[in-house]
């Protein structure tokens, strides 16, 4: 028998739930927030547009059948791992430095360090997203991107921790 909790995902599926009516939601919340942003209009004028930008949006994915669901299943699980990394070095770096605020103020004083992680961050999602194999022909190169994200995430903890000791006496 069946589990019940993937019996109404299969059912949500075959209603359209994960390939409209989330993407819809999610991109009227994001457009309604920059309206509001931007307070160029009133919340109804907002909310109006909002709707209209989200049907217009996805009504082009519906027509032309592009199956958009599973790339983004897969960008917000990768964003929702990335985001529990952060939290586990954050916690974990708090461990070992007794001010850690001040320490991140210190290293990201000049900017540098801020395009480096840009720099490290976009080359990990090239890889992992798969756009490196269809872009840059990469595909045969890796393994798999869970794999190369372990490996990418071990010299980037090595290199933080490598700098934290040459770097501890400045």
């Amino acid at each position: 028998m069946a589990n019940p909790f993937e019996l109404i995902a299969q059912r949500l599926s075959e209603l359209g739930f994960f390939n409209f009516l989330i993407p819809f939601l999610i991109t009227l919340a994001v457009f309604y927030g920059l309206l509001k942003k931007a307070n160029l209009f009133s919340i109804g004028v907002n909310a109006v547009i909002a709707i209209s930008i989200s049907f217009l949006i996805w009504g082009f994915w519906v027509t032309t059948s592009i199956d958009i669901g599973g790339p983004l299943a897969k960008f917000f699980t990768q964003a929702s791992v990335i985001i529990l990394v952060f939290l586990f070095a954050i916690v974990g770096a708090s461990m070992f430095y007794p001010d850690f605020n001040k320490a991140l103020e210190e290293i990201f004083r000049g900017g540098v360090m801020f395009w480096i992680l840009f720099a490290i961050f976009a080359i990990i999602f090239l890889i992992t997203s798969g756009l490196g194999s269809n872009i840059l022909g990469l595909g045969g190169l890796f393994g798999s991107s869970a794999g190369i994200m372990v490996v990418v995430l071990f010299f980037l903890f090595l290199g933080i921790v490598i700098a934290s000791i040459v770097g501890g006496g400045q």
